[in-house]
């Protein structure tokens, strides 16, 4: 292996971890209830889908303070498991992950959610940032979820 194959499989492979710990900072902030760290995670521009009732968003100005704000929040906890990077350039990657979910939401005082993230990730300065995201639902236990495997809690509409 040359020194430039070495150079690219070693930056190759950073690029992995940084990415596996965007993920865990999203789990993190998530479960601190952290909302402004958590918009941190995602591009400007970024494209939101948890599903119908939450809605598909552009832009985490609109997401986060418009759907996530309102929300009344005691207590979460998010793990992602599983996660498949696929580089699609040098700064762009697809990446799925599995998610379970535990919420402690006001009328939902122990929901559960079962599926997994499908996003995609842009390296900027600041580091590599989700530039979209979308919920695949597989399952949940006392968490409403309609016929599509979309979340069904009755967030705030605009």
């Amino acid at each position: 292996m040359s020194g430039t194959d070495s150079e690219a499989a070693l930056r190759r492979l950073m690029d992995k971890d940084e990415i596996r710990d965007l993920l865990c900072r999203y789990a993190l902030y998530s479960d601190s209830n952290d909302k402004e760290a958590l918009a941190t995670l995602f591009v400007e521009d970024c494209v939101i889908d948890y599903g119908p009732k939450l809605g598909k968003r552009e832009g985490r100005q609109s997401f986060f303070t418009k759907r996530i704000a309102p929300v009344k929040i005691h207590h979460t906890s998010h793990h992602s498991a599983n996660v498949l990077i696929s580089f699609e350039g040098p700064d762009r990657a697809s990446v799925i992950s599995s998610l379970y979910a535990w919420h402690n939401l006001d009328g939902y005082p122990n929901g559960e959610v079962w599926g997994q993230y499908h996003d995609v990730v842009v390296r900027t300065p600041s580091g590599w940032l989700i530039q979209s995201r979308t919920i695949k639902h597989a399952g949940a236990r006392d968490f409403p979820a309609g016929p599509d495997g979309h979340y069904m809690v009755d967030w705030k509409e605009d």
